[in-house]
């Protein structure tokens, strides 16, 4: 399993997690995802420690700290496999997917993502970017749990055409 943690705070807790539970499988990269490889400011509040995004205006929310942080493609990591892959990057999930594109045409993963920026969503159907862009790529969606009143939801989406099935190891 590997986790990218591009706040330094998020990290340290995740590191004590995972040392706390034992957890040896488990590697944490210190970068945050999109659809190119370059040094951002990533962007904090210090009364919030654990909240943090590439984007300076992310619900307006005024942040007041930032740091400078690596930002990869998941492509280049080239894996030979992902079984699952989980996002929840703060109104960066579709740079993420754009910057996966290989790696998911490859793997065919189940993909979790909580979906900021969303212009609408009325039961199972959803009309945001990233819906599309899935949709578009051959992924059926599902949204998971209620809209609220922030414009967030999360989508679960698998492959149409699932290539395998994933298997225990």
């Amino acid at each position: 399993m590997i986790a990218f943690e591009p706040n330094p705070y998020n990290r340290h807790i995740l590191g004590l997690n995972l040392q706390l539970n034992k957890a040896t499988n488990v590697q944490v990269e210190e970068a945050a995802l999109s659809d190119r490889e370059e040094i951002r400011p990533f962007f904090l509040h210090r009364a919030a420690d654990g909240t943090g995004s590439l984007n300076p205006v992310h619900y307006g929310f005024k942040y007041d700290q930032t740091v400078q942080v690596k930002v990869k493609k998941l492509d280049d990591f080239e894996f030979a496999r992902i079984d699952v892959l989980k996002i929840d990057a703060e109104g960066n999930e579709l740079a993420i997917l754009k910057g996966a594109t290989r790696t998911i045409e490859r793997s065919g993963p189940i993909l979790a993502i909580e979906v900021h920026r969303a212009r609408s969503s009325i039961g199972a159907l959803c009309g945001c970017e990233t819906c599309n862009y899935l949709m578009s790529h051959d992924y059926k969606t599902r949204l998971v749990g209620e809209y609220t009143t922030t414009p967030v939801h999360w989508v679960l989406a698998t492959p149409a055409n699932p290539k395998r099935q994933i298997q225990d190891n």
